[in-house]
């Protein structure tokens, strides 16, 4: 009762803030433009929502899109920061590296793709998707794409919370080649991009990025080097003008290490605590061929893909005689994860009234790791003695899927996406996801977008298989999982005429069978999966935004998320229960322009959970940065993230940090 209380007092708060916002919209754009918009924004066109080319403000689920061009302003040296300027999009960091959660799911309920492939990585809930962002290549960013709600009926498994889609930049028959360097508190980085231009009916381009995480900004946070290659070229078939392929070769290197602490013996953790150095040496891979066409009525896609993250982990101790030196030989981990994909789909243009996609994907999954075995034992492979010794173990696992979608206008007011998606794991046998979105054009200046669907997340390797000792404490996977699955739905209000929009949301998510550690297993300190409960997440999402003046503009972003354990409705971990953040830019539209961005973000009550200890933290964090061109070729960043110095070593939030950026265009 307390719980639809407050769901209630929030709703009917915002409601009035929204019928004031509301009528201060439509009255000062009434005034500045009469006419409604009719022409597609530049940032207008998505396809991550769809699998298809489609106007943002057509599509029923919540889409946002970060440019090249947004990228550049920010100064970003790596993908992690532009996230701190996203709206709707919460990040934490910690030794595991950069949680996304996106309307209140972890970052293991979000799909991170890279021109819409799958990434290998790590699969447990607590590291999933922790890394990947680090290991992107900022510099061949051309968007990102980041979509709110499940997109299941599209993409399957891992989609629940919503989608991140990085997509990187094409070649084009212009050469050109952009020398980008980075220097602040958390890293230096240097990035090339190489555009070739047209060699007859090839284009191609070349990126590099070596970025060195610096040790002093975050003890907790790995130090090293990290570099990115990437070779992709497109062939156009010479009598076929509308066919091409296109090959995607990239690798990541990366020598990282981090300072911890451990036991003295870790069958006996009450002797105390060692200090241990520990060595990551990762490497990754992937290689794409693409076939794309189109006629006048049809645009098709056939892809194969692999993509493999081999890591290597070796733990050093420190020697009684020598505190300070690590020679001892601890332990030592290797992992390899390798997914492998065959996918198409065809796009029919049926009339003016229906855009029919019907797709497929074949997917395989490899891991062979000294951390996965079987479950139902507790090995000693993590036991010092047999730190040489580790036995590597392999599981695969397999599925198929074929899914549909309509784009159906009903009228000239009325637009449904219909979705369907049958998967069949291996393991879990079939499924089926249905999903249904609407879009409502009440007037040519207001919509109602609305979503309902269903979503699934199939237990990972680690999740069943896992057999790993660490740090004094036995972590098992359990065979006998059952995949999470979700029901969702979300109503949008959004206005937009001009230079202003206004846009209000409330989503719903119930996921049961949802994975996470058990503590009371039999055996003193160990761990294992299970479904254990269920999660209810509501929330509100409101955003408002105008051009201020000539120069200046705003907008303005209010998120509220009531997350709870639905059996014992006690709240959920490591989340925030509201957000809100201003966005204030100023732009002088000169030939080589000047660019202020200055950003202010309150978080209220986020519950911090370590070892079964609670604790609530409110507080602000503001950002400036300041962008210059000169001569179209020359642009400065500068920027100060944190400015007012807010500390909190729980949430690795260490106070200010700095940020430079210079970029050459050749």
């Amino acid at each position: 009762m307390l719980q639809q209380k407050r769901i209630i007092a929030r709703l009917a708060i915002l409601s009035t803030l929204s019928v004031l916002a509301t009528s201060t919209f439509t009255t000062s754009v009434q005034a500045s433009m009469p006419h409604p918009p009719s022409g597609a924004l530049t940032k207008d066109i998505v396809i991550t929502a769809t699998k298809t080319k489609e106007n943002i403000r057509l599509v029923s689920q919540s889409v946002e899109v970060i440019t090249a061009k947004d990228i550049e302003k920010l100064g970003a040296t790596n993908v992690t920061d532009i996230f701190a300027y996203t709206f709707g999009v919460d990040t934490s960091r910690s030794n595991h590296g950069t949680a996304l959660q996106i309307r209140g799911l972890s970052s293991s309920h979000t799909l991170f793709l890279i021109d819409g492939e799958r990434i290998s990585g790590e699969d447990t809930p607590q590291l999933a998707n922790t890394k990947v962002l680090q290991r992107i290549n900022i510099s061949e960013i051309d968007r990102i794409e980041i979509v709110r709600g499940t997109g299941s009926s599209l993409y399957g498994s891992d989609a629940i919370g919503g989608i991140i889609n990085i997509i990187t930049k094409q070649s084009n028959q212009k050469s050109k080649t952009i020398l980008s360097y980075g220097a602040g508190t958390k890293r230096t980085m240097s990035s090339l991009h190489t555009n070739f231009g047209t060699t007859g009916t090839f284009l191609g381009t070349l990126d590099w990025h070596v970025e060195n995480q610096l040790k002093a900004n975050n003890p907790a946070e790995a130090s090293g080097i990290r570099r990115n290659y990437c070779l992709k070229g497109s062939y156009h078939l010479p009598h076929h003008k509308n066919q091409q392929f296109d090959l995607s070769l990239w690798r990541m290197e990366s020598a990282l290490t981090l300072n911890s602490r451990t036991f003295k013996d870790i069958r006996h953790p009450h002797k105390g605590f060692i200090n241990t150095k520990q060595l990551f040496n990762n490497s990754q891979n992937s290689v794409s061929i693409r076939f794309s066409g189109k006629t006048n009525n049809n645009e098709y896609v056939l892809r194969a893909y692999t993509n493999t993250l081999h890591k290597h982990q070796h733990d050093f101790a420190a020697s009684p005689q020598a505190p300070t030196n690590f020679t001892v030989l601890q332990d030592t981990d290797t992992s390899t994860y390798t997914t492998s994909v065959l996918e198409g789909k065809n796009t029919t243009f049926i009339g003016d009234n229906h855009n029919l996609t019907i797709g497929f994907e074949i997917k395989k999954q490899f891991q062979k790791s000294t951390r996965i075995g079987n479950p139902q034992t507790v090995s000693s492979i993590g036991m010092p003695n047999a730190a040489l010794k580790k036995a590597e173990n392999e599981f695969t696992n397999f599925s198929h899927a074929l899914y549909v979608e309509d784009i159906y206008k009903i009228s000239d007011q009325l637009w449904l996406f219909p979705s369907l998606r049958y998967e069949h794991n291996h393991n879990f046998g079939n499924v089926i996801i249905p999903k249904l979105g609407l879009t409502y054009n009440i007037t040519p200046m207001w919509k109602i977008k609305a979503n309902v669907g269903k979503g699934f997340k199939a237990p990972t390797v680690s999740e069943l298989h896992m057999n790993f000792f660490h740090h004094g404490f036995y972590l098992l996977g359990n065979p006998d999982l059952k995949p999470e699955y979700s029901i969702s739905y979300d109503i949008s209000v959004e206005g937009q005429n001009g230079t202003s929009f206004i846009k209000m949301t409330y989503f719903n998510n119930h996921i049961s069978n949802l994975i996470d550690f058990d503590f009371s297993h039999p055996i003193k300190n160990a761990y294992k999966y299970q479904n254990i409960n269920a999660a209810q997440i509501n929330g509100i999402e409101m955003e408002i935004g105008t051009k201020i003046s000539e120069h200046w503009t705003g907008k303005l972003q209010y998120n509220w998320n009531d997350a709870i354990d639905a059996k014992s409705k006690h709240r959920l971990h490591n989340r925030a229960e509201e957000v809100a953040s201003i966005l204030i830019q100023y732009h002088d539209h000169h030939k080589n322009p000047f660019h202020i961005t200055l950003m202010g973000r309150y978080t209220k009550n986020y519950l911090y959970a370590i070892h079964q200890n609670n604790k609530l933290y409110s507080y602000p964090q503001f950002n400036i940065g300041i962008h210059k061109t000169w001569n179209n070729r020359f642009s400065l960043y500068a920027g100060i993230d944190n400015l007012f110095q807010t500390k909190l070593t729980d949430l690795s939030i260490l106070g200010r940090e700095y940020r430079v950026n210079a970029t050459w265009k050749l």
